[in-house]
């Protein structure tokens, strides 16, 4: 009789240890990555570097232009003086008779 309980103890304790070596298995099997959340975020790290990059260039183009200054004629020269440069830059080309048609 004692020679039978100990055998079903011994029983006993193997079933429960298979059944911790069964939920084990099942835990890591829940353990399941979503690719497609992964994937993602992947993507978004490489548009926020995508963008990062961007903006260090932009900054390195504003730091290098930043006091370039483009000039601007303040007033525009009169239409007679404008025709007398012409002439004189194509010399004879142009004949004096010449009309100019001005837009109003």
């Amino acid at each position: 009789m004692k020679a039978q309980k100990q055998e079903l103890e011994v029983q006993i304790a193997q079933l429960e240890a298979e059944l911790k070596t069964i939920r084990l298995t099942q835990t890591r099997n829940k353990v399941h990555v979503d690719d497609s959340q992964l994937a993602r975020c992947k993507k978004t790290l490489a548009d926020i570097r995508d963008r990062l990059k961007v903006e260090v260039k932009k900054s390195e183009l504003e730091g290098t232009f930043a006091n370039d200054h483009i000039p601007v004629e303040k007033k525009a020269k009169p239409t007679n003086e404008l025709i007398e440069e012409i002439r004189t830059h194509l010399g004879s080309e142009v004949s004096k008779d010449a009309k100019v048609v001005e837009k109003n």
